[in-house]
């Protein structure tokens, strides 16, 4: 099996491209990389997922917040 990091650059590049929502990215993994079995894939997958916000220090928006803000400024 390749370095995961391979997985996660393409996965990456992948999303960039908007072409294809991220649910849908397993049989664009395979594509590229025919040696990764199925079930392998979608634990690269969801691995990418899991751990996406950390690799790229992006922040989780709170909407409850954001609306209490919007309602408050009326």
């Amino acid at each position: 099996m390749l370095c995961i990091n391979i997985y996660f650059e393409y996965l990456d590049a992948l999303r960039d491209s908007g072409v294809t929502n991220m649910f849908g990215a397993v049989p664009y993994l395979i594509n590229e990389f025919p040696e990764l079995p199925m079930d392998e894939a979608k634990k690269v997958l969801k691995n990418w997922m899991d751990i996406y916000s950390e690799r790229h220090e992006t922040k989780r928006v709170n909407l409850g917040n954001i609306l209490d803000k919007i309602v408050r400024s009326d």
